[in-house]
């Protein structure tokens, strides 16, 4: 049976680092009031304050395509797949 994926810990790397950036400049005074005002675990922001990296970057060398391949395959695979879908 596989592990259930947790919605509500589903965040964008963006806000982390937007968090990260307020609490920086002083616009909240403690880490758990910045992981509130965000909607983030704390511990999630704690330990990426201290340096820890996302879990997408820590696997990032197991794949076997870059980001940039990754998406230019993407692109390649929607591009054929519009065109069989448009010829029926």
């Amino acid at each position: 049976m596989s592990t259930p994926v947790r919605d509500s810990y589903a965040f964008c790397e963006s806000t982390v680092q937007d968090a990260i950036s307020a609490y920086n400049s002083k616009q909240y005074k403690s880490i758990r009031a910045t992981a509130g005002a965000f909607n983030l675990p704390e511990s999630t922001l704690r330990k990426r304050m201290s340096g820890r990296i996302s879990r997408s970057r820590a696997h990032e060398y197991r794949q076997s395509l870059s980001p940039a391949e990754e998406k230019t395959l993407l692109w390649k695979w929607l591009r054929k797949s519009a065109i069989i879908v448009s010829k029926s």
